[in-house]
Parts: C-alpha cells; structure tokens; sequence
C-alpha cells in the first residue's frame, strides 16, 4: 500500500475528486488532511491551526488522539469502523479538542475518506467548526432556563389545512413553569395546549399561533379558570412554525388590586352613608327638639291660665319628644358600634338564635296569636353571637309587627347552604311591601309607616351588621298583602365545629308550643 504521506504528495492536496491547494489553504473552514491508521495530521490549513492555537507546523506533528478529549475518542471510533466498513460515506460529530494552552473547544468535525483508486482509504479529509460560543451560549441559556423565575415554556404551533393556528404543543417547560402552575413537565411536554388547559379561548390560541407563523411578539393577559390563575404572558418566535412563552403569575397582583378596588368602594360608599347620616341626624333630631320647644311656650301659656288638663297634656307631649329624642341617640350609639365586631367570633348555631329571639317575642300580647314555623335542621354560621342574635330578633320582630289584620298570622324560619354560605329566612303572610320600596326599607330613619312605632333605624342596624359579618341581606315580596321574606347569606361556619342539636330541639319545641 502506498505510504500516506508519499500519497498525499503525488496527488497534491486533493483527492481524485479535485480539491486544489488554493481551496485548501483559503476556506473560512478549518481544514486538514489526516492519515486514517496513525491519526497523524498530514497537512492542516492556517484556519485549522488558529482554531486549536498552534502554528501550521507545530500542528503537523500531532495526532488527532492527542488534542481529542479522551471522553469523546470512543465515539469517533465507533464511527470511523463504520465508515471503513463501507456502511457510512462520512459522518459528522460534535466533540471536544484541546487548544495548545491547554483550554477546552467545542468543534463541529466532518470526516470525509479520500481513496485511491484500488486502495482502503489512507487519507480523509477533516473539516473543523469552531462551535465553542455556540456552546456556551447554549449552556447559560440551559442556566437561564432551569433558574429563571418567571415560567418559560417552548411551543411548536398546530395549523389546519389552511394554515390558521388552531394548537399549539409544548417543546419544554422549565421547573419555575412546573411551580407555578402546578403542572409536572412529564404531564406537559409532547401534549398540546387545549390537552392540558381544555377551557383555552381560540382567539388566544390564534394570537400566539401567529406569533410562531409571522416572527410578531406579542404581550397578553390570560386567566386559566381550573388554575384559578392570572398570567402576563410574552411569546416570541424562536424557529420557523414555533415560539416562546415567558410568563408571569400576577393572580396575587390582581388579589390585592381588587381588594384596593373594594376598599376604595368601600370607602365611597362610607363617606355617601356619611352624608346621608349627617343629614338625616340633623333632620331626625331637630323634629322632637321642635316639639319640645313648641310645648314649652304652650306649657307656660298653660301655667299663666292654670288650666291643668292642658298642663297635664303638654307635659306629656314634651315627654313623649324627649323619649323619642333619647331612643334616636342610643339607636345611632348603636348603630357606630356595628361597624366593627365587638365579640370575638364562634360557630354559632342558627337554631340557638331563633330560639332565643323567640323566647323575646313570644312574652308579647301580640305575638301569642302567631304561629312560628321553625326548620328543624337549621345550620351553624361564623361570627360575633351578640350581634347575629340582633339580627334574627329584629327580623322576628318585624315580621310580626308589619302582620297587619292577617286571620292567620304565620312566621317561617328556614335555611338551606350554596356556594359556600348560609342563606337563612324569615317570612312572614303579613301586609307585604311594594317592591319599589325593597331597598329603601334598609335606609336610615326610613319607614313605610310613619306611624308605626320606632325609629326606622333597626333594618338599618340588621343590614350593617350583616356586612360586617361578610354577608348580605334582602327583601323578595309580591307587594301588598302578599308577605314579606328577608333573606340573610352569612359565610358556612369553620369547620371541626357542629351545630347543637339540643337549641334546635328547644326552637322547634317553641315553634310548636306557640302555635298550639
């Protein structure tokens, strides 16, 4: 066999199919002539030689085993027994060299034999790419993947046979996705996202599907309702037909924003309640310091006449204004206490409240005739007893007090939980209120019947107190003589806490002893 190096002289630096010295020495790509048996680097080019740090010559006496890092020489093997066993023609590999300094590069290495003719062949020719950056950069870009804190996920877009985007599949996700939205990368990667996330509307399919399609970025919005979650989401193309998503949870964001949003409602809402407070107050207590006046200058005309019987009837006029005076002061005391919960709060039966307000009730002359009806199996709520039990008394005593001349009074007590809350009841067959005046009934100082006995400040107080548990109340009726029904939601008691279900025993047994 022709020696190697005595073959590469005859033949120039080229094989039979062509390649010239100028070539040679001129690529941009690292080029050199190896002897396939030692491994001997029979001629290199200026290029080859920069890329490992040596000069043309020095690089001539070294083997390719000498600057090949020993981890990646077997796999080079491996494919050089192929190519000379005929069942490859080339081969190209990623592998590792050392510089003459001693530094480590990465090189994309093309093998291609060159033969004479007859022979095995002696000689191949070896292209070189220097891909060290590209290495690096791939390796703090793996960094910056598996440490970044936003999620990040890369996607390959689905289109339909005219091309619109109607999926997309997930490529990778990095573990900030998996903490973030609580989704394993084995139960993402391979799966698209109408898989994983069903609920996905197609116009933000389409957007990032377009994003991959046309190279346009694009910043959105999304909520993910299974997630309960919101996200910022970024998406950038990264190859043709795929793309990038970097997003952010912002559902704590948004938490806090729409809690801003209600306090500021709330606030609002206080300060029109202020005013209107303000004024009615005024308004309220002017009238009995009018009166009084009014019949003080009676009391003394009285007094110079010495007419007893008016004396005695001014007098009591005064009194009576006085009494209304101070009940108008203790039910706004009342009302300022309301606004924040006073007792610490407990599971607390609804059935024990009933009870008790019954037990007020039911001593009145004109409660006996009432029929109370009382759900047996009433829940338990969360709050402050105290105020819950005003509640349910003020209801009870309204329901009876607005009965009108019903043959049959009845009173109802029920409850029933959805959603997360208590919803309990109190209707009552009395005269009904018209329904343009079911929200004005829970107005300060406001009554229907000015003739009626109070202040009109107790639904006022019910529907405070109800807001300050984190509930609401309301009013369905027909309209006149069609009854009435309150409605109170309260948060469902804690949990680890039951009902009583000896208070409920006691209510029913009322109900029954009332009604006989």
């Amino acid at each position: 066999m022709t020696d190697g190096r005595e073959w590469q002289l005859q033949c120039g630096l080229a094989s039979g199919e062509g390649i010239c010295r100028a070539l040679f020495q001129q690529t941009a790509v690292g080029a050199a002539l190896v002897d396939t048996k030692t491994g001997v680097f029979l001629r290199v080019n200026r290029k080859c030689a920069e890329i490992a740090g040596y000069s043309v010559s020095e690089m001539e006496r070294l083997t390719v085993q000498q600057i090949t890092h020993p981890d990646d020489l077997p796999g080079v093997g491996q494919k050089m027994q192929l190519l000379l066993a005929g069942e490859i023609r080339e081969f190209t590999v990623e592998t590792r060299h050392y510089r003459k300094d001693g530094s480590v590069l990465w090189a994309k290495v093309t093998l291609v034999p060159l033969w004479a003719p007859g022979e095995q062949p002696s000689v191949h020719l070896v292209l070189v790419d220097d891909i060290t950056q590209f290495r690096l950069a791939e390796r703090h870009y793996q960094s910056l993947f598996q440490e970044m804190l936003n999620g990040f996920a890369l996607h390959e877009v689905i289109c339909d046979d005219q091309g619109q985007p109607v999926d997309f599949r997930y490529l990778a996700v990095n573990p900030a996705f998996e903490r973030i939205t609580g989704l394993a990368a084995a139960d993402v990667v391979g799966k698209t996202m109408l898989e994983v996330t069903p609920e996905t509307e197609p116009a933000f399919i389409e957007r990032f599907g377009l994003v991959a399609l046309n190279g346009e970025p694009v910043i959105l919005e999304n909520y993910f309702p299974r997630l309960d979650t919101h996200y910022i989401v970024s998406a950038f193309q990264t190859a043709p037909n795929q793309f990038a998503s970097i997003f952010e949870d912002v559902t704590e964001r948004k938490r806090v924003q729409r809690e801003r949003e209600e306090l500021i409602a709330g606030l609002e809402a206080q300060n029109a309640e202020l005013e209107r407070f303000t004024y009615t107050v005024s308004h309220d207590l002017k009238s009995p310091l009018i009166t009084i006046k009014g019949y003080i200058g009676l009391l003394t005309q009285s007094l110079h006449e010495l007419s007893q019987d008016s004396i005695k009837s001014d007098l009591a006029r005064i009194s009576g204004a006085a009494d209304r005076m101070t009940a108008l002061l203790a039910n706004l005391l009342e009302l300022s206490r309301v606004g924040r919960l006073v007792n610490p709060p407990e599971n607390v039966s609804v059935a024990e409240l009933v009870g008790e307000a019954l037990g007020v009730v039911g001593g009145r002359p004109e409660t006996r005739q009432v029929k109370f009806d009382v759900a047996p199996d009433l829940p338990v709520v969360f709050g402050d007893r105290i105020r819950l039990l005003e509640v349910v008394q003020n209801l009870v005593e309204n329901a009876v007090k607005y009965m009108g001349d019903q043959p049959c009074p009845r009173v109802e007590v029920g409850a029933r939980c959805a959603d997360g809350e208590t919803i309990f009841h109190v209707r009552d067959n009395g005269i009904g209120i018209d329904p343009r005046f079911h929200e004005k009934v829970f107005a300060l100082f406001d009554q229907l019947d000015p003739t009626a006995e109070g202040t009109g400040i107790g639904l006022a107080l019910v529907k405070r107190i109800v807001e300050v548990h984190g509930g609401r109340i309301w009013l369905e009726s027909e309209g006149q003589g069609q009854g009435s029904t309150f409605f109170v939601a309260l948060p469902n008691a804690s949990e680890g806490e039951s009902s009583n279900s000896a208070t409920r025993d006691d209510a029913t047994r009322y109900s029954d002893s009332t009604s006989k």
